[in-house]
C-alpha cells in the first residue's frame, strides 16, 4: 500500500513534502490513527473494489489529528 503520487491536497493535509510520502506506506508514515479504520476500509476496497465516504482520523507529519472522508 505504497503512495505512488500525491496531490497538492494530500501534500497540505498531511504536511509532507512529495518526496517524503511517495513511496512510503500510511503505516511507515504513522498516519492511521486507528488501526481499525484501517483494517475497515481497506477490507472494503479488497470486497468493493473501491472506498468511498469512509469517515476516518489520520495523523499529520507533526502529530496533529483530523477528521477525513477517505475514497
Amino acid at each position: 500500500d505504497r503512495f505512488v503520487e500525491i496531490n497538492d491536497a494530500g501534500i497540505r493535509a498531511f504536511g509532507y513534502a512529495r518526496d517524503e510520502i511517495v513511496g512510503q506506506t500510511g503505516l511507515a508514515l504513522d498516519l492511521w490513527v486507528d488501526p481499525a479504520e484501517r483494517a475497515g476500509a481497506k477490507r472494503l476496497l479488497e470486497t468493493q473494489g473501491f472506498v468511498t465516504g469512509v469517515e476516518v482520523r489520520l495523523r499529520r507529519k507533526g502529530g496533529a489529528v483530523f477528521w477525513a472522508s477517505f475514497s
